[in-house]
Order: structure tokens, then sequence, then C-alpha cells
């Protein structure tokens, strides 16, 4: 039995915790009462060996005992799906594959993958673990019966030919559910706040800059989740695909709208100050707001966004059906020019007035602004527009222009791109 983790483990997750707590405080300005339960650091991580994989979980401050860095416990005999079932004393559940090849018809619902029953208490303690918070209990004694959440996740599996054939090296996260207790106070359901259950970890990149990008994305999503308002059940279980589909689902909405020849500039304002669609502004931010004014309301742009680094961005938008370049001549359409000259001037005003719109407008770290211009779709460019249109990109550092295709594209691709850090292709 070994008595520390495998190098490689312990750097992964040292590296983790260190940009999480470094960057966590971004989660400050979400007010709902779960999300504060989120908004606080890593003080300790619990690592668990089993024999197919690991479970990692993530530790908040405890007020009642000081925790080592790091807690390790080889159970190395024993199947990971049954180790996260003990710890976790029979609240998650992991459906694995049948073990003899079968052959599902999906298109018929049929499913595969079977909820496996309790464990009986003498095979959960071989594990001689249960992370079910100490507080949770206390209040089930005082209170009664409270809704303790169960779920069911399960590692990326491989079918060949709609067979089963293997499951795929997964990193898959969890959410501590969150429990309302009469009292109006709310609990951790277990004694950490996020896990990662990693199925075949050797085949995993779990390097430095894995375990950054790993720490940012988990925030981004954490963020997004209670933004879009996704039910707190599918995001404690499967927290990114349920992220993803609400983004998704989103993103059609979107579509269809700019798609409207009846759309006009105030729909596209509306719909998108709408807090479950800002993201498709800008995906990873620390707060967006819808027409804050700057100097005393002399300059007003469409919205603004407070990026995690505290620079800010300001966008202004137009109607998605306008013509942006000239048929005759490609040149740039007077409203183009127009609305780029309104981004150059709330630049400008930054630059010439910096202390005051920290004071005044109370942008506090607002330093050296970028902007941007999303305006007319990709059908009004024509050949020569569009190599204007993509050179104008390269050479303007501050200041971007983007159509509404392009605005929809990288949508999507963001959201393609949430789902590869969970295992989900």
């Amino acid at each position: 039995m070994d008595l520390k983790p495998p190098e490689h483990i312990k750097n992964y997750v040292n590296e983790y915790v260190g940009r999480f707590n470094k960057i966590y405080p971004q989660l400050g300005n979400l007010t709902m009462p779960a999300a504060s339960l989120y908004a606080q650091p890593i003080t300790s991580t619990a690592i668990f060996k089993a024999s197919d994989g690991f479970a990692l979980f993530y530790l908040p401050p405890n007020q009642l005992k000081e925790r080592p860095e790091i807690i390790y416990v080889d159970c190395d005999t024993i199947p990971l799906a049954q180790l996260v079932q003990s710890v976790t004393v029979n609240y998650i559940k992991v459906l694995l594959p049948p073990t003899e090849p079968i052959r599902a018809d999906f298109s018929n619902g049929e499913q595969i993958f079977n909820i496996p029953p309790d464990l009986p208490i003498d095979i959960m303690q071989q594990v001689k673990y249960q992370t079910l918070n100490p507080e949770l209990t206390n209040a089930v004694l005082r209170d009664g019966n409270l809704e303790i959440v169960g779920m069911a996740i399960t590692p990326t599996v491989h079918f060949l030919d709609g067979v089963p054939a293997e499951i795929l090296p997964t990193r898959y996260r969890v959410f501590s559910p969150v429990v309302f207790l009469p009292t109006n106070e709310v609990l951790l359901q277990y004694q950490w706040v996020f896990a990662d259950i990693l199925w075949k970890p050797d085949e995993i990149n779990l390097d430095s800059d894995a375990a950054i990008n790993y720490a940012e994305s988990d925030l981004q999503v954490l963020r997004l989740g209670f933004e879009v308002g996704v039910h707190l059940n599918h995001l404690y279980q499967n927290p990114y695909e349920a992220v993803a589909q609400n983004l998704m689902q989103a993103c059609h909405r979107f579509e269809m709208l700019i798609n409207d020849p009846k759309t006009i500039e105030s729909d596209i304002q509306t719909f998108l100050e709408n807090p479950s669609h800002r993201f498709i502004l800008s995906p990873i931010h620390k707060a967006i707001f819808s027409q804050k004014p700057l100097g005393g309301f002399k300059k007003i742009p469409d919205f603004t966004v407070l990026l995690p680094d505290g620079e800010y961005h300001f966008i202004e938008i137009e109607n998605p059906h306008r013509e942006i370049y000239q048929l005759k001549g490609e040149e740039m359409s007077a409203h183009l020019t127009h609305a780029l000259t309104q981004v150059l001037d709330w630049l400008q005003y930054v630059n010439d007035n910096r202390d005051t719109v920290r004071r005044e407008d109370g942008l506090a770290t607002i330093y050296e602004p970028s902007g941007e211009v999303i305006a007319g779709r990709d059908k009004h460019l024509g050949h020569t527009a569009a190599r204007r249109f993509q050179f104008y990109q390269s050479e303007n550092r501050r200041i971007k222009i983007k159509t509404y295709d392009r605005l929809l594209l990288d949508a999507y691709s963001y959201i393609e791109t949430l789902r590869s850090f969970n295992g989900q292709t």
C-alpha cells in the first residue's frame, strides 16, 4: 500500500488548487445563497486511489479543525465505482456498461446502464471513510427528514457498432449538492465542494497547463450555471453537459431571432440583456452590464464586459439586417463607420479621463479597455469586402468587428470546448 499519492497526481492537484484559489473571487458577485458556498478557497484535497482510477475531493475551510493540504487514501483493491458509492453513503452511484457485450436500440429509448443497488454497510466500510457533511447529519437529527440529493454518473464509453466496447479516459466533475434547511440555512451536502472522478488517469493530460485550464473552465461553468439558470440538480450531477445544453438552447433562440427579417436592433438588445443570454457576447467574463454610462450619460455603450483580469470591453450592436459594406466598391457602409467611430470615442474618453471613469463611473480597474462592433451578416460580405474585413480584424488590436454569424459561431465553439473538458464529445 502506497503512503503517498503518485507524483503526477499530486502535482496536478497542487497546480489545480493554486490556480483555483487565485481566481475563485471572480464568483463573488453571484448573489444566490447556494453560490456563496462554492465561492471559497480549497484548503485541502482528499485523494482516493482505486483499482481503476482516482477520486479527488476538494475541501473548503473547516472551522472545526485544520487539515493537511493533501489527504491520501490508498484503496487500490476497490473499484472506483464502489469507492465513490461508499464514501458518499450510496448517494452517488456510478453507472457502468455491462460486462457482457449487449446491443441496444437507442431509438426506442432502450437503456443499458442500470443504476446499481445500495451497497451494504460492511462493503462500504472497506473504504473506512465517508464524506457526508457532519453539520448536515446534525441537522437531520434536529429537524427530521431533509431532502438529500442522490445522483448517478457515468464515464465516457466507446461504442462499436452499437455495442459498449470500453470505458474511455474520463475526468468527471461533480459539485456537492446544497441542502436548504427549515431555518433558511444552506449547507453543503458533503464535506467537499467539488469532486473529480478520473477513469484511466494515466491516459488523461494532467500536466501543469491542463490543471490551470481545468481550474479556469470549472469556474466558468459554475458561473454560467448560475447565470443561465441551470436547475441545481442538473448542475450538481453533470455541470458541463447541463450548462452546455442550456447554452445551446439559448444559441438556437438567438439564431432564430437574427434570421427573422422583422428583427431590429432593440430586439437584439432586449434578448442579450437577459442574464441567461449574455454569455453569447462574451462567454468568459466576471460581469456584463447593459447600457452602463460613461461620463455622466454622455456616452452609453450597449454592453460593457468586465473581464476576468479586471479590464473592460465595450460593445456596440447594430441591426443584423443592415448592409455593412456597400455593394458598389465594397466600402464600409456609413452606419458601420459611425459605429466604429463611437467605440473609438469611448476608448479615447477613457484614455483622457481614466481617473474620472474609475471614480465616478464605477469602473475601478479600467486601464486600457477594448471595443467591438457587432453588425451585419456574412452574406453581406463580397469577396473584396471579406478580405478587407479580415484584414481589419488582424490589424486592429483594440477594436474588433464581428458579424452576427461570427458571434454565434464563437458561442457554439465555446460550448463544444466546455464539453471537451468533461470528457463529453
